[in-house]
């Protein structure tokens, strides 16, 4: 087999193993945030944070999660990381659990504003982390699987509403792709399979998005 055929075989093997070799997380002002071609291959978290955010030391964080519906099982797996990381960060994480059945024991709505003034203060928590999931996709076409969360997240002082931190990511794994050659169907096919078929795909993605989306934050644990 001449030298001109075997790379025109492999080539989509080659483009695989480069294109994952050259993945990276980049860290970017929300505001200047955008979509480009020349941001497909990387990771990118887009976030802000108040200047003078350090000097309220915050102790405690309530947590709060819009969630999808029908998405029962993922939307757990994305509040149970977050809960996790933010307790690396903060000396006492009150979890989603606990802050609805709060809500239901005082009758309110943690969603409004004047409510979770009420909440904080019988919590004795000042701020809360409320976590928005945008979008889940699951996709699949034979030679091309795509599965991702989309996230967003704001810290915010429970009392005035003043948001402290933001930040937005889309966490995801794909793989297979259209076929440049005959021995690429087979490749593209077991590559989708890969990600089709990992059930722990999304605790990975759940994971590594509350990981991402958090690290700009300082430590407030002593």
């Amino acid at each position: 087999m001449g030298c001109r055929k075997l790379f025109i075989l492999l080539w989509p093997l080659l483009v695989f193993l480069i294109s994952t070799g050259c993945m990276k997380t980049s860290y970017t002002n929300i505001e200047n945030s955008n979509t480009s071609t020349t941001e497909l291959m990387n990771r990118q978290v887009s976030y802000w944070i108040d200047p003078r955010f350090h000097q309220t030391f915050p102790r405690c964080v309530l947590v709060l999660i819009h969630s999808r519906d029908h998405e029962g099982d993922i939307n757990n797996l994305i509040m149970r990381a977050f809960e996790r990381y933010l307790g690396e960060i903060f000396e006492t994480v009150i979890g989603s659990r606990k802050a609805k059945t709060l809500s239901r024991t005082l009758a309110i709505d943690f969603y409004n504003q004047e409510d979770r003034k009420l909440l904080a203060k019988r919590a004795q928590c000042n701020f809360y982390a409320e976590i928005d999931i945008e979008d889940i996709e699951d996709q699949f076409a034979l030679i091309w699987a795509k599965r991702s969360i989309k996230l967003t997240i704001k810290l915010a002082h429970a009392t005035t509403g003043k948001i402290v931190f933001k930040a937005k990511h889309t966490a995801q794994r794909s793989n297979g792709g259209l076929p440049l050659s005959a021995i690429g169907v087979p490749i593209s096919i077991t590559q989708a399979a890969m990600v089709r078929g990992d059930a722990e795909t999304f605790h990975s993605l759940a994971d590594d998005a509350a990981r991402r989306m958090l690290l700009p934050l300082p430590g407030f644990k002593n």
